[in-house]
């Protein structure tokens, strides 16, 4: 079984026990929780532990080093859960934009997943400091972006080695300006090629585009991820808990991740007005 398959399974499990009482969690909650899984948990404990046990130390430190580079040269750092975000010095910058008809304002994010090609731990481990390494010069072109278009930047990464090898968000790039899109990824693609990295591919819960909400009046701030869990959770909801229980996990499992798969390319405008206008996911 792929590893697709097996978080998509192990996210229906749960979402049973959420329905049948055994887990206090809302469904939103669990949902969102298993689109940034790389793996099953149990599957990501029994490849890495050991790999994580030698390496994490050496991580750690470079991560924190990262930080002491980009303070010297003006920039700002932060320590969202499991993360560094860093922030490139812009003395003024573009805000987000307002959704039409609405105070909802829109941020951007770039996602990517680094995938070692190599099968050999030490080996795969000297991806993953190059894959590192790299946010230095990452943090040099980003701030080149933000000074030519006045876009304001900001780009995240795992502080943890346990959090990479577990997590599909190996980076993440926010911006305000969705004009930058492309020049991003392309950006990112150039630095990944030209140090010998390899991107994952782009499928299933793989996106590379997404966006982010803030509504004063909804009170509603949520990620990219978490929009799409709120999405999912909303479908799954129209319909009685005893008629999803009756659903074979694998059955439930196909369902989640059909929702996935059409949410996902929903632009700012659609999932706005599925969320907060009551359209359905017609699948």
């Amino acid at each position: 079984m792929a590893s697709e398959e097996r978080v998509f399974l192990e996210c229906a499990e749960m979402i049973k026990k959420v329905l049948r009482g055994e887990e206090r969690y809302q469904l939103n909650d669990v949902i969102q929780h298993f689109l940034s899984n790389r793996d099953q948990k149990i599957v990501l404990e029994k490849m890495y532990a050991d790999f994580i046990k030698t390496h994490e130390s050496t991580y750690n430190l470079e991560a924190l080093e990262i930080t002491k580079y980009v303070h010297q040269l003006g920039g700002k750092s932060e320590f969202p859960k499991g993360f560094v975000q860093i922030e490139v010095p812009q003395n003024q910058h573009l805000d987000k934009l307002t959704l039409p008809g609405t105070d909802t304002k829109v941020g951007f994010r770039q996602y990517f997943t680094l995938k070692p090609v190599s099968r050999n731990p030490d080996q795969a481990f000297q991806e993953i400091m190059r894959f590192l390494n790299l946010m230095k010069t990452l943090f040099q072109h980003l701030w080149g972006l933000a000074e030519k278009t006045g876009d304001h930047i900001r780009f995240k990464f795992p502080f943890t080695l346990r959090f990479l090898v577990n997590h599909t968000e190996s980076l993440v790039i926010y911006h305000n300006n969705p004009n930058n899109n492309a020049a991003i990824q392309a950006l990112v693609e150039s630095l990944f090629c030209h140090h010998g990295l390899l991107l994952a591919e782009l499928r299933g819960r793989f996106f590379r585009s997404g966006f982010d909400f803030n509504s004063l009046s909804k009170k509603y701030s949520a990620s990219h991820n978490e929009i799409l869990a709120d999405l999912i959770a909303k479908e799954l909801k129209k319909y009685p808990s005893a008629q999803i229980l009756s659903l074979t996990e694998e059955k439930l499992a196909a369902w989640i991740q059909n929702l996935v798969y059409h949410f996902r390319d929903y632009n700012p405008k659609q999932a706005h007005q599925s969320l907060f206008l009551g359209e359905s996911a017609s699948i």
